[in-house]
């Protein structure tokens, strides 16, 4: 009887710390959704079998390949995340967008693919300019946060890419297409990032006149109508509006 009762109360011990360890973490779990629920969200939903984040909730049969599809990743939200993660001052965090980068998305040379499908396959040939510097710049800051050597040398490695293949004129154009090995000849005015243009010319990873062409565009802009002018023809050297 001695024995039955003490592993009777073994069961119940048992029981105990499971039921403690379900109520604290159901506890935690409503913590974390109450102060980070879109946070809790993305991650219930939105992250791809390869820890990739997903663009829409569900899948798409979208056929045009200058949109996004369904599950597809793409580099801006890498690059958005990081600056959340940044924002938060979670290392954990950044360093899982980290390594989503240089797995599947960053290639030796530098060159950032600005899309995946949902299983991490490359299907495009360019890069975007306005995510590597997005990208580029949460490296800088993370690297001066945390002090991480690996953050700076991958920074250095993508702006490298980027000034090398997307200047036209002195001008960093939208894309660059590494199949075809064709520079973009435009400029959208809303993808010239100041901060990121800043922080590159103050680390001496642009030159000033690449920096001035740039913000010059920024503060030369036409108005018709009310709206800024959309993107610059670098080899013509005009501003285009949409319809």
């Amino acid at each position: 009887r001695g024995k039955f009762v003490k592993k009777h109360y073994r069961y119940v011990g048992m029981f105990v710390v499971i039921l403690l360890i379900s109520v604290l973490g159901g506890y935690m779990y409503r913590e974390a959704y109450s102060k980070f629920p879109t946070e809790t969200f993305i991650k219930r939903h939105m992250v791809n079998q390869n820890g990739t984040l997903a663009t829409y909730l569900k899948e798409s049969n979208q056929a045009d390949s200058d949109f996004v599809q369904g599950r597809e990743a793409l580099s801006e939200t890498v690059g958005i995340w990081m600056q959340y993660a940044l924002a938060k001052e979670d290392r954990l965090l950044f360093e899982e967008s980290y390594e989503i980068l240089t797995n599947y998305f960053l290639q030796p040379d530098g060159l950032v693919y600005w899309k995946l499908d949902s299983s991490g396959d490359v299907h495009v040939s360019t890069n975007a300019a306005v995510d590597d510097l997005r990208i580029i710049v949460a490296l800088y800051k993370a690297s001066d946060l945390w002090g991480s050597e690996s953050y700076l040398k991958t920074a250095k490695v993508i702006e490298d890419y980027l000034v090398s293949q997307n200047d036209l004129d002195g001008y960093l154009t939208d894309f660059y297409d590494s199949k075809l090995k064709v520079t973009s000849d435009r400029v959208t005015i809303s993808y010239i990032d100041s901060v990121a243009l800043t922080t590159m010319v103050k680390k001496n990873a642009i030159n000033v006149e690449l920096y001035r062409s740039m913000i010059g565009l920024l503060i030369e802009v036409p108005v018709q109508n009310g709206f800024y002018a959309k993107s610059y023809h670098v080899p013509t050297k005009q501003y285009h509006f949409d319809e």
